[in-house]
C-alpha cells in the first residue's frame, strides 16, 4: 500500500472542499490509498494518534493552504511535522497548494516559510487551470511513479528507524497488553490489530506522538513485564524525549550547514532531550554542555572551557590542535551554553566568535525562566538567532523531569 495524505482545513469553505475532493478522486484514480480526517477517521478513533500514524507513514502529503488552513493549529503541526521528516532525510513528497485566497508571499510570511521552498501549486481564480479537476491533474503529474516510490525496506529516515526500534523493544508483548497501552494513551482504542506487529506499531505510534508523561508512564506499566529485561533501558532512553514540543525541537536540525539556537530551559539536560526529539534519538546528533561562571578573563576561560568540549566533539586529545578539524560525516554535534549568571552581552561576544571560528558548529543558549526571548535578538547582537517555540514553562520542565525519573524507576523494577 502507498499512501497519500491530505492535510487541510476546509470547513465552510466550497473551493476547498472542491479541492479536497477533486484531489482525493484522482490520487485513488491512480492507485494511491488517501487518508483524509474528514473520511478516514472511524467512530471512536483517537484523532491525534491516528493523524501522527498517517503523517509519519505517508508516502505523499498534499497540503491545501487556504487562509483557513493557515490559521489552524493541526494544519500548521501536520506541516511542521511533514517537514521534520524531509530534514531527517525520508524522501515523503510535499506538495503545497495555495488555493485561490493565497499568494507565495503570504506563506513566506507564515511560520510555515520553509514551504516556500518546495515547489507551490498556485490556484489562480478565474484562470482555466485553476479548476478543481486541474488542480488535481497537476498534484498526480508531481507526484513519483508508485513502482518508483522507496519503500519500507530502502526508506533510511531516522524517524522511521525510531519507530522501527520501539517496535523491536516491544517484540513478544501479547496483543492483550497492547490494547490496554492503547487505550489508555487514546482513551478509547476498541479496534482489532490484524497481526501483533500492527499492534506493536500502533501502540508505537500512540507513544512517540503523546506528550502527557503520566499517561505513557501508566501505558508502560501494562507493557515492561512482557520486555525483556535487557531492552528496558534502551526502550527508556527512546521514550525519555516524546514530551517536548516536537513543532519546536525541529529548528534545531542544521539548515544551510548549522544551527544556532535560543532555547528557554534551565537545564541543560533538557537540551539534551530537544535535540534527542529533533533527530528521533539518533546515536549521530549529540552534545557537550559548557557552564559559565562570571568572573574576571571571564572571555578567555570561556572559550577555553568551549574548546575543551569541541575537543570532545570531534574526538580529539586534551593537546590536539582545533584548526581545521570537523566532526566525523555522519555526526551532528551540538554545543549547549549555560550562561548562569553571565551577562547577555558577553554571551553574544562568546557565540560570535564560537560561530566564525568554528562553521560547523551548532550551538545552543539556554535562556532559562522565565523567557527572555523577547530581548535575546537584541542583547546578544544576533539577528539571526532562532528562538524555539512555544516556548516552555519552568512548570513543563519539572512535570517532565518529574515524569522522565518515574519511568527510570519503572524501568529498573521491572528489571530487578
Amino acid at each position: 500500500m502507498v499512501m497519500a495524505f491530505i492535510s487541510h482545513s476546509s470547513r465552510g469553505d466550497a473551493n476547498a472542499n472542491a479541492v479536497r475532493q477533486a484531489v482525493q478522486a484522482a490520487l485513488e484514480k491512480n492507485g494511491w490509498t488517501v487518508k483524509v480526517d474528514m473520511d478516514a477517521l472511524q467512530p471512536g478513533d483517537d484523532w491525534r494518534s491516528v493523524l501522527y500514524h498517517w503523517v509519519a507513514e505517508c508516502d505523499a502529503a498534499v497540503i491545501l493552504l487556504s487562509s483557513a488552513a493557515m490559521k489552524s493549529t493541526w494544519v500548521r503541526r501536520e506541516a511542521n511535522f511533514l517537514l521534520w521528516r524531509r530534514a531527517l532525510g525520508s524522501p515523503v513528497t510535499l506538495i503545497p497548494v495555495l488555493l485561490e485566497d493565497m499568494a507565495p508571499a503570504d506563506v513566506r510570511r507564515s511560520e510555515l516559510s520553509q514551504l516556500s521552498a518546495l515547489q507551490l501549486l498556485v490556484q489562480r481564480p478565474g484562470k482555466r487551470g485553476g479548476t478543481p479537476t486541474r488542480i488535481a491533474s497537476r498534484v498526480v503529474g508531481l507526484l513519483p511513479q508508485i513502482p518508483d516510490l522507496v519503500r519500507d525496506s530502502a526508506e533510511l529516515s531516522r524517524m522511521r528507524n525510531w519507530t522501527e526500534d520501539i517496535i523491536c523493544y516491544l517484540n513478544g508483548v501479547p496483543e492483550d497488553p497492547l490494547h490496554a497501552a492503547a487505550r489508555l494513551l487514546t482513551a478509547n482504542d476498541d479496534r482489532h490489530f490484524p497481526t501483533a506487529h500492527e499492534g506493536r506499531r500502533c501502540v508505537a505510534h500512540q507513544l512517540l506522538g503523546h506528550r502527557n508523561g503520566e499517561l505513557v508512564h501508566e501505558a508502560l506499566t501494562r507493557l515492561v513485564g512482557k520486555i525483556r529485561t535487557a531492552d528496558l533501558p534502551r526502550l527508556g532512553r527512546l521514550l525519555r524525549p516524546v514530551w517536548i514540543d516536537a513543532e519546536a525541537a525541529r529548528w534545531l536540525l542544521p539548515s544551510n550547514g548549522r544551527v544556532i539556537a535560543a532555547l528557554n530551559t534551565a537545564r541543560p539536560a533538557t537540551a539534551g532531550q530537544y535535540i534527542d526529539r529533533a533527530a528521533c534519538c539518533s546515536y549521530s546528533h549529540w552534545f557537550e554542555t559548557v557552564s559559565l561562571v562570571a568572573g574576571e578573563g571571564q572571555q578567555e576561560e570561556f572559550m577555553a572551557a568551549c574548546e575543551d568540549a569541541i575537543r570532545r566533539l570531534a574526538h580529539l586529545g586534551e593537546d590536539d590542535p582545533l584548526d581545521d578539524v570537523e566532526p566525523f560525516a555522519n555526526e551532528v554535534v551540538y554545543l549547549v551554553i549555560d550562561p548562569q549568571s553571565v551577562p547577555l552581552d558577553d554571551v553574544g561576544v562568546l557565540v560570535t566568535v564560537l560561530g566564525d571560528r568554528f562553521p560547523w558548529l551548532n550551538i545552543v543558549v539556554l535562556t532559562g525562566h522565565p523567557s527572555r526571548d523577547h530581548v535575546w535578538a537584541a542583547d546578544l547582537g544576533l539577528d539571526w538567532l532562532k528562538v524555539l517555540r512555544p516556548a516552555m514553562r519552568a512548570k513543563d520542565e519539572s512535570e517532565a523531569e518529574r515524569a522522565a525519573k518515574a519511568m527510570e524507576s519503572l524501568m529498573r523494577r521491572a528489571g530487578a
